[in-house]
C-alpha cells in the first residue's frame, strides 16, 4: 500500500457505547456525537507492506511511515516499522486491538534515537505526560521503551490501565528552572545545583504500572557532583524519592535525603530519615 497521507481521525467511531446499556434504551438513544476508537473490521485477514508519506493521528504527524502491517481478529500489527516524528528516526513494533467502540487495546515497543527533549514535550502527549520534568530540559535524548495500556473513546492513552518499562538515556543535557534541583540547592547550600546546571551521562530505567513511575537507582553527573536517585513518581506529579548527592572529590562522601510534595512544590528532608508513606497506586477501573 502506497499513499500520500491518511488522517487516522478520519477512521474513528462514532457509534455509542452501549456496553451498560439495554438494547430498547439504546434504540431509542439519538445518534452519538462523541468520538470513539478506530474499529478494525472483523471480516479482514491482510497482509501488506506499507509506505505512506504522512499519517496525522491526534495532534500528532508522522512522516515516511514504512513497515509490514497484518489485519486479523480485530486487531492491526505493525511489525518492523519505521518512521520520523519531530525530525528524529522512530523504530516501533505495535498491536492495536478493538475492546469497542469507545475503547482499545495497545502494546508497543518503541526506540529513538538522538530526539530534540523539548520537542518531544511539546509534540507528543504521552511523553509530555510520562516524563514532565522534559519542560525543563534541552538537549538530545534516546528512548527504548516498551508499554502497553487502554485507549479511550478520543484515542489517549488511559493511564492508570499502562503497564511496561525500559531505559531513557542521554549523553548530556541543560536543565532551566527545576524546581527540584533549585530546592536540593538549596537546602544544601550547593547553589551550583539549581539554576542552569549541566546533566550528563544519564540512563534511568524504569516501569510504569498503577498510575505510578518507578525510577531504578541511577546515577547522573549533576553540576560537577556525583549524585543518584531512585523512587516512585505519579502521573499527578507526586513525589517520593530518595537522593544521594556525593561531594567532591569523587563523591564518596554525600549528603543524603528523601523527596516529597510534588514536583511543582518539592519538600527536601536531608538526612536518610524514616521511610513517607509510599505514593498511592490507581488501577484502571474499567478493567
Amino acid at each position: 500500500m502506497q499513499s500520500d497521507g491518511i488522517v487516522v481521525d478520519d477512521f474513528m467511531s462514532s457509534l455509542p457505547d452501549t456496553s451498560h446499556t439495554t438494547a430498547a434504551a439504546a434504540a431509542q438513544a439519538p445518534a452519538a456525537a462523541n468520538p470513539g476508537v478506530v474499529l478494525v473490521p472483523k471480516n479482514l485477514d491482510l497482509d501488506f507492506t506499507a509506505d505512506v508519506k504522512q499519517v496525522k493521528y491526534t495532534d500528532m504527524v508522522i512522516k515516511n511511515a514504512k513497515g509490514h502491517l497484518i489485519i486479523r481478529n480485530d486487531s492491526i500489527l505493525l511489525r518492523e516499522t519505521g518512521f520520523d516524528l519531530i525530525d528524529a528516526p522512530i523504530e516501533m513494533d505495535a498491536v492495536y486491538t478493538t475492546l469497542s467502540a469507545q475503547k482499545a487495546f495497545f502494546n508497543y515497543h518503541i526506540s529513538a534515537t538522538d530526539f530534540d527533549v523539548q520537542k518531544a514535550y511539546k509534540n507528543i502527549k504521552l511523553f509530555h505526560d510520562i516524563a514532565s520534568s522534559a519542560e525543563h530540559a534541552e538537549g538530545l535524548i534516546s528512548l527504548d521503551y516498551q508499554l502497553n495500556g487502554n485507549l479511550n473513546s478520543s484515542m489517549m492513552p488511559v493511564y492508570t490501565s499502562l503497564k511496561g518499562g525500559g531505559v531513557v538515556s542521554a549523553k548530556k543535557i541543560k536543565m532551566h528552572g527545576f524546581k527540584l534541583f533549585n530546592a536540593i540547592g538549596r537546602e544544601t547550600g550547593k547553589d551550583e545545583v539549581g539554576g542552569e546546571p549541566d546533566v550528563s551521562e544519564v540512563n534511568i530505567k524504569s516501569t510504569i504500572a498503577n498510575n505510578l513511575i518507578t525510577i531504578a537507582r541511577t546515577k547522573i553527573k549533576l553540576a560537577g557532583f556525583h549524585a543518584r536517585f531512585e523512587g516512585q513518581v505519579s502521573f499527578d506529579k507526586a513525589i517520593d524519592m530518595k537522593f544521594r548527592l556525593g561531594l567532591p572529590p569523587g563523591g564518596l562522601v554525600g549528603i543524603p535525603m528523601t523527596i516529597t510534595g510534588s514536583e511543582d512544590n518539592p519538600k527536601i528532608h536531608v538526612g536518610k530519615g524514616q521511610d513517607e508513606d509510599p505514593l498511592k497506586e490507581e488501577t484502571d477501573k474499567e478493567n
